[in-house]
C-alpha cells in the first residue's frame, strides 16, 4: 500500500513536471503506468491522467515519436499507450488516440480498464452498493460509502452531490456542487452531469441567479447530444428554463408544455446516472403543478378544464410508462421514475383536495392504488439481481432497499388519505373516518421512521403533524405526548415553520393555564419573526402567515382573560405589524445570520455531530435578533404598532374604531374613540360569528330583502349594540376587521327604526383599515390633487359594460389614459408615470382562495396582473386604486392575512395616503357603473372627501328602487385614507 501510494505520488509529480515528458523520464513514467494498469490501480491512473490531461497528451505524443525509430522498444509499451488511448476516449471524449493506435497497428484490447471505466460512467457493477443505495433512494448508506470509498474522480462527486441534496442538505449540496465544478475539467464528460447536480441543488436552495447563469450553457450542450438520455436531459432542461409568474398565459403554457413534453423519450430507458430521472420526474411534477393552478381557476365543466386535465393525465401516463414491470434492463431507472410517479400523481390528489373537489380526489387516490403494489414488485425483482444481493450483504454498510425513497413514497400515500379524510369531515368525522385516519396514520408513521433510516431528517416530520393535527382537532387530550418529541426535532433540525405551528398547539393546550402557555407563544413569535425577515419576500410570508396570526390572536386573547384590553390592542396590531419588520434592512441581516448558523447546526445534526462554539453563537445571535425587533417597534413610527394613548391623539374628532376578535366562546369588541376606549364581551363563538357572515352574504345575493334585513340586524345587535352610544355619536365608523370579518359589509349593517330599515351608511362613511399605525396616514395632511387618471377596461372582450364604465370614468379626468381590449397589457401599468392620482381596472378578477398569492387579474391577450407584479407598481403618488372586478377582496381560506388579497397588494404598493376599493361578491355591471361615475363625479365636481364621495354614490343607488338592495350599492369596500 506504502508503495502504491508512493508511486501516485511520483506519477502526479512527473505528469506535472512541464518537461518531465521530453527527456528519458518519460520511459520511467511509462513503466509505472504499466505497473498501475497490472495492480489494477485504475482509480489513481484516472484521477491523474483526468486532472492533468495536457501532460498526459504530451507524454504519449513523445512516446510514439521516440517510438517511431524503435518498434521493437514500442511494441513493449502498447499496455501503457493503450489504457492512456482508452482513457482519453472514455474519460475525456477523446478518440484520437485510439485512432492512432489503430492505424499503427498497435491497439490491442484492455477489458479490464474499460470495463472499469464503463462501470465508472454508469456507476455499474463493480460500485453495486454505491449505485443500489442511490437508485432506492438510501441516501445516508450512499453517503457513508462514499466516505468510505474516498475516491476523487469527478462522478464521485456528482455521486455525493446527488445524495446530499436528494437527502435535503440543500444548502450543503450547493457549496460542494461549487467547489466541484471547479476541479472538473472543460473536456471531462462528467461536467455536463455536475452541472446538472448544480442547477438541481440551486433549484432546491431557490438559488435563481445560479439556475440562470447555468441554464443556457446547459441548453446548448445538450442539443449536440443525442440518444434518450439526452433527450431527458434537454426534457429536464427545458422544463427549468421555461418562464413562470403571472405573465404566463394559459394558452402560452400549454403551447410550452406540448413543444417541451416531445422531448421526452416514449419507450423504457437505460443506463441513466443516479439523479438524472429524479430531477426529470421533479420538472414533470413543475409541470403538473402549473396546469393544476391553472385549472384552480376555471369551471370545472368547461372545456379550458377538460383541457388541462387531460394534459395532466397524458403527463402521468408518459411518467408511468416508465415504471412497467417489462424490460429486464431498466429495473434501475424504473424505481426512481417509479417515485417520480408517485410522487406527481399525489401531488394532483393533494391539489384536488386542497380544492375541495374531495370525490375525485377519492376516485384518483383509489385508482393509484396499484403504484404501491408496482413498488413491491420492483423491490422484489431488484432483491434478486446479483448487484442487490451483493449490495445486501456488503461488509459493514449493507443497503436496506427499504429504507429511503420506498418508504417515504408509500408513507405519503398513506398520509394523504388522512388529509383527504381530514378536510371531508370537518368538525364532524364518523367513527369510520377516526378508524380509516388512525389505520393510515399508523402505516405512514411505521413507513416514515424506515424513510428517515435512508434518508435523514429533510426538513419535515410530516406524518407527526398530520397526527398532531388529527389528536388537536378530535382529542386534543391525547396531542400531548406528541407535540413535545416533535417540537425537539423541530429544534434540533432547525425547522422554523414546524416548530412555530408546534408551539402553537402545546400553547393551545394549555389554554386554562396562560402562565404556560404565555412563553410557548412568545418563543414562538420570536422564531416566526426571523423567518420572515430572514427572506423579506412574499414565498417565506405566505408560508408563516396563518401561524402569525393564531400566535398574535392567542396572546389578545389571554390579554382578554386576564383584564387587559389595552394589552390585547397592542397584541392584535403587533400581529399585523410583522410584515413591516420585514422593510427594516439591519433586521434582515440579523435574521439572515440566525438562518445561516441554524443550517449549519442542521448539518451538524445530520451527521452526529456537536459544535458547542456554533450553538453558543446561535443562541447569542437569536437574542441579538429579537432584542433588535424590540427596539425597531419602541422607535420605529412605520413598525411600531401604535400604543392606545398616541393611537387615540391620531383619531379626528367623531370618529368610531371598532376591532372585534372572535374567541372560541366569546367575540369581543374592541371600540376606541379619541376621548374613550371600552372593551364588551358578547356570548358569540367564533365558529358561529362565521356562519353568520357567511348565512348574511349569501342572503345579499340572493336579493332576499327580507332574509337579508334580519341577518343585518343579527348582526348589527350582536356586534355594534355594544357600542350603541359611541354609534349615536360618531361621524365615521372604522373598521379593524379580524378573520371573516373581512367579507362582512359593515356599511350594510342596520336595525329597523320608525317601521324602516336603517343602515349604516345613511348615518356616516364606513371604512376599513388593517391595523392601528395605518392611522398614521392621519398625522400628515393629504397630498394636493392633480386630476390624472389611468383607467383599463375589458381586456379580454367578455365585459362590454366595464369598457362602457371606464371610459365614461376616464371622461371624468384630464389628463386621463384609457386602454381597452387587447391594448390593457400590464406593460401599460408598470411605464405609468408616478404621478398618476387614480387607477381604475374595471376586468375579471380571479382569486385562488387555496393560493392567494397565485390570485389575479385578468389584462389583455391572456396575460395576468398578480401580486408579485402588483408591489412593483409606480403607485407612490396614487390617491385611489378602484378594483371594479370580481371578488378581488374575498381570501375565504386565509381570512385577514395581510396581502392575502388583489386589494392589499395594491395598498402595499402605495403610500400611506393610498386607498382601495374593492368588491366582496360578483358585482352586477350596471350598478357598478353607476357607483363608479357617481363617486368620482363627487371627487372631481364636488370636491368632496374620499369617503362621502363614496358613501354618497353608495346612498344614490340605494335611493333608487333599481338598486336600492345591498347587493347592488354594498359590494365595494373602502380600505385606506378615506379623507
Amino acid at each position: 500500500m506504502k508503495h502504491s501510494r508512493w508511486l501516485a505520488l511520483a506519477l502526479t509529480v512527473r505528469l506535472l513536471l512541464p518537461a518531465a515528458a521530453e527527456t528519458d523520464d518519460f520511459k520511467v513514467i511509462l513503466w509505472r503506468v504499466n505497473q498501475m494498469v497490472q495492480k489494477q490501480q485504475y482509480d489513481q491512473l484516472v484521477d491523474l491522467v483526468v486532472r492533468n490531461p495536457a501532460r498526459a497528451e504530451s507524454l504519449f505524443r513523445t512516446a510514439l515519436r521516440q517510438g517511431a525509430s524503435r518498434p521493437q522498444w514500442l511494441n513493449t509499451q502498447k499496455v501503457a499507450l493503450n489504457s492512456l488511448a482508452t482513457i482519453f476516449e472514455k474519460r475525456l471524449g477523446r478518440p484520437e488516440f485510439s485512432k492512432q493506435l489503430q492505424e499503427m497497428g498497435l491497439r490491442t484490447a484492455d477489458a479490464p480498464l474499460s470495463k472499469y471505466l464503463q462501470g465508472v460512467a454508469s456507476g455499474g457493477q463493480d460500485l453495486g452498493p454505491l449505485d443500489l443505495s442511490l437508485r432506492v433512494g438510501n441516501y445516508r448508506t450512499a453517503l457513508r460509502l462514499l466516505d468510505q470509498l474516498q475516491r476523487q474522480e469527478s462522478l464521485f462527486g456528482v455521486l455525493r452531490v446527488v445524495a446530499l441534496e436528494s437527502s435535503g442538505q440543500v444548502h450543503r449540496a450547493l457549496g460542494e456542487a461549487q467547489a466541484l465544478l471547479q476541479r472538473v475539467a472543460p473536456q471531462d464528460p462528467q461536467r455536463s452531469y455536475a452541472l446538472m447536480a448544480l442547477v438541481a441543488a440551486a433549484r432546491a436552495c431557490q438559488r435563481s441567479d445560479l439556475v440562470k447563469t447555468q441554464l443556457s450553457g446547459l441548453l446548448q450542450t445538450s442539443q449536440a447530444e443525442a440518444g434518450d438520455s439526452a433527450r431527458l436531459a434537454r426534457f429536464t432542461l427545458e422544463s427549468w428554463s421555461r418562464p413562470t409568474g403571472e405573465r404566463v398565459t394559459r394558452q402560452n403554457l400549454v403551447q410550452a408544455h406540448r413543444r417541451v413534453w416531445e422531448l421526452f423519450p416514449a419507450g423504457p430507458l437505460k443506463g441513466l446516472k443516479p439523479g438524472e430521472a429524479r430531477w426529470a420526474c421533479a420538472a414533470a411534477r413543475d409541470w403538473m403543478g402549473d396546469l393544476v393552478g391553472q385549472a384552480r381557476s376555471l369551471d370545472p365543466k368547461s372545456t379550458e378544464y377538460a383541457e388541462l386535465l387531460k394534459l395532466i393525465e397524458s403527463d402521468l401516463q408518459a411518467l408511468y410508462r416508465q415504471v412497467q414491470p417489462e424490460g429486464q434492463g431498466t429495473r434501475d431507472v424504473q424505481v426512481e421514475f417509479l417515485f417520480g410517479t408517485f410522487d406527481a400523481s399525489l401531488d394532483c390528489m393533494e391539489a384536488l383536495i386542497s380544492a375541495g373537489r374531495h370525490s375525485e380526489a377519492e376516485q384518483y387516490l383509489t385508482s393509484i392504488g396499484p403504484f404501491v403494489g408496482l413498488a413491491q414488485i420492483h423491490v422484489k425483482r431488484l432483491q434478486k439481481t446479483q448487484q442487490a444481493r451483493e449490495a445486501l450483504t456488503a461488509g459493514a454498510t449493507p443497503v436496506a432497499i427499504s429504507e429511503g425513497e420506498l418508504s417515504r413514497a408509500l408513507a405519503r400515500f398513506h398520509q394523504t388519505w388522512v388529509r383527504l379524510l381530514l378536510a371531508r369531515a370537518g368538525d364532524k368525522p364518523t367513527a369510520a373516518d377516526l378508524e380509516s385516519m388512525r389505520k393510515n396514520l399508523e402505516k405512514a408513521t411505521q413507513l416514515e421512521e424506515l424513510a428517515r433510516r435512508g434518508i435523514g431528517f429533510r426538513g419535515l416530520e410530516e406524518v407527526a403533524f398530520d397526527k398532531a393535527e388529527v389528536l388537536m382537532r378530535y382529542t386534543p387530550q391525547q396531542a400531548a405526548e406528541t407535540l413535545g418529541p416533535l417540537a425537539q426535532k423541530c429544534k434540533q433540525f432547525g425547522y422554523s415553520p414546524g416548530l412555530v405551528q408546534t408551539l402553537i398547539w402545546q400553547a393551545t393546550l394549555q389554554h386554562d393555564h396562560p402562565e404556560l402557555a404565555r412563553p410557548l407563544l412568545e418563543q414562538a413569535r420570536a422564531t416566526l419573526e426571523t423567518g420572515v425577515v430572514a427572506d423579506g419576500g412574499l414565498a417565506v410570508r405566505w408560508r408563516f402567515r396563518n401561524s402569525a396570526v393564531q400566535i398574535y390572536e392567542q396572546l389578545a386573547l389571554q390579554a382578554f382573560g386576564e383584564g387587559k384590553p389595552e394589552q390585547a390592542f397592542h397584541n392584535l396590531n403587533q400581529g399585523k405589524q410583522l410584515e413591516s419588520l420585514g422593510q427594516s434592512e439591519e433586521l434582515r441581516k440579523r435574521a439572515q445570520q440566525v438562518a445561516a448558523l441554524e443550517q449549519e447546526m442542521v448539518q451538524l445534526n445530520q451527521h452526529g455531530g456537536q459544535d458547542s462554539a456554533t450553538q453558543q453563537q446561535l443562541a447569542s445571535s437569536k437574542e441579538e435578533f429579537v432584542a433588535l425587533a424590540r427596539r425597531l417597534r419602541t422607535n420605529d413610527s412605520a413598525i411600531n404598532p401604535l400604543d392606545l394613548t398616541r393611537f387615540q391623539t391620531l383619531l379626528p374628532g367623531g370618529t368610531l374604531v371598532l376591532q372585534i376578535l372572535p374567541g372560541a366562546q366569546e367575540t369581543y369588541v374592541l371600540s376606541v374613540t379619541p376621548q374613550s376606549f371600552r372593551a364588551d364581551k358578547v356570548k358569540l363563538k367564533e365558529s358561529d360569528l362565521g356562519k353568520k357572515v357567511l348565512r348574511c352574504r349569501a342572503s345579499i345575493q340572493q336579493l332576499n330583502q327580507a332574509t337579508t334585513e334580519s341577518a343585518l340586524e343579527d348582526l348589527y345587535h350582536l356586534l355594534l349594540a355594544p357600542v350603541q352610544k359611541e354609534l349615536d355619536e360618531a361621524k365615521i365608523m372604522v373598521v379593524i376587521p379580524t378573520g371573516t370579518l373581512h367579507y362582512l359589509p359593515f356599511q350594510a349593517l342596520g336595525r329597523k327604526q320608525d317601521g324602516k330599515f336603517r343602515y349604516l351608511i345613511e348615518r356616516f362613511p364606513v371604512v376599513v383599515l388593517t391595523k392601528s399605525s395605518d392611522f398614521l396616514c392621519l398625522s400628515t395632511p393629504v397630498p394636493a390633487t392633480k386630476g390624472s387618471m389611468v383607467a383599463v377596461g375589458n381586456p379580454d372582450g367578455t365585459l362590454p359594460g366595464a369598457e362602457v364604465e371606464s371610459r365614461q370614468v376616464a371622461a371624468l379626468f384630464s389628463p386621463a389614459q384609457l386602454y381597452t381590449g387587447q391594448a390593457a397589457l400590464p406593460e401599460r401599468l408598470e411605464s405609468m408615470p408616478p404621478g398618476v392620482e387614480f387607477l381604475h381596472l374595471a376586468t375579471h378578477g380571479v382569486l385562488n382562495p387555496y393560493s392567494p398569492e397565485s390570485s389575479y387579474l385578468v389584462m389583455a391577450g391572456g396575460t395576468r396582473l398578480g401580486p408579485q407584479q402588483i408591489v412593483r407598481l409606480p403607485l407612490s403618488q396614487t390617491r385611489l386604486v378602484t378594483l371594479s372586478a370580481c371578488q378581488t377582496a374575498l381570501g375565504e381560506s386565509s381570512p385577514g392575512r395581510e396581502v392575502t388579497s388583489l386589494a392589499e397588494s395594491f395598498w402595499a404598493a402605495g403610500s400611506v395616503h393610498t386607498a382601495c376599493l374593492c368588491s366582496l361578491w360578483d358585482v352586477a355591471d350596471e350598478s357598478t357603473r353607476l357607483l363608479m361615475v357617481s363617486m368620482y363625479r363627487g371627487l372631481r365636481e364636488k370636491k368632496l372627501p374620499l369617503g362621502e364621495a363614496f358613501r354618497q354614490a353608495q346612498l344614490q343607488l340605494l335611493a333608487s328602487p333599481q338598486t336600492s338592495q345591498p347587493y347592488h350599492w354594498a359590494a365595494f369596500t373602502l380600505w385606506g385614507d378615506w379623507r
